[in-house]
């Protein structure tokens, strides 16, 4: 695995002054809530897709789940590991996967969360990329996959329109790309960037389950969020 996508990464990981403004970020309030009203697993095994520093990994395995992190670029998960501890109470790993080349070992995962990486996927990789989560995944998997509203400038993203049109856009694409393995339950809207940082990353979030026979609960929110 050396593709231009992983040279890209590397180059910036590999930079000592790079801080994208989503690094280091909080986890997700729609993970925490998922967990609480129980439409993720409260234990088992995580994959996070594209896990930079590996703060969202840490956090899972922290509340006891078997925890996987990979990343393309190999500088991330060296500060990765460098910042967490590896195995412990459960287990916690990182490695160096390109999602859209190799199937992670150690599945299937009960739970798996793409926090930025499907937006970056070129549409000639995207098949591929479904073809491997849909291998590591059972028929009760919970996939989230996190995706930014890139349309306009920040003040425009904020808008509800905006936010309606882009939600739309990326449903579309959500639902092209997992169609015969995933299936929409829900769509919400989030800030990548998480409540703990400065600004804005206006964002939608999608919840998918495996299995097209499982009983379909409503994610959190879905009462005063429309899909």
């Amino acid at each position: 695995m050396n593709s231009k996508r992983q040279t890209t990464w590397e180059v910036r990981w590999s930079n000592p002054d790079f801080a994208p403004a989503w690094a280091g970020r909080d986890v997700p309030t729609e993970v925490v809530e998922a967990i609480k009203s129980g439409w993720l697993a409260a234990s088992g095994r995580v994959l996070d897709g594209g896990c930079g520093t590996g703060e969202l990994a840490a956090w899972f395995h922290q509340q006891n789940y078997e925890s996987l992190g990979i990343d393309i670029a190999p500088s991330a998960i060296s500060k990765a590991r460098a910042l967490h501890d590896e195995g412990g109470r459960g287990e916690l790993r990182f490695e160096v996967i390109d999602i859209c080349e190799q199937v992670p070992m150690g599945g299937p995962f009960d739970i798996i969360v793409d926090r930025g990486c499907l937006h970056g996927i070129p549409k000639s990789l995207t098949n591929q990329y479904a073809k491997n989560i849909a291998a590591v995944s059972h028929d009760l998997t919970r996939l989230l996959v996190f995706m930014r509203i890139s349309r306009g400038p920040v003040w425009l993203r904020r808008l509800p329109f905006a936010r309606r049109i882009e939600r739309w856009f990326h449903r579309r694409r959500v639902a092209s790309v997992f169609r015969g393995s995933f299936t929409i339950e829900h769509v919400g809207l989030t800030d990548l960037r998480g409540v703990m940082a400065a600004g804005e990353m206006p964002g939608v979030v999608y919840y998918l389950i495996r299995s097209p026979s499982a009983v379909r609960g409503l994610a959190p929110g879905s009462a005063s969020t429309a899909s």
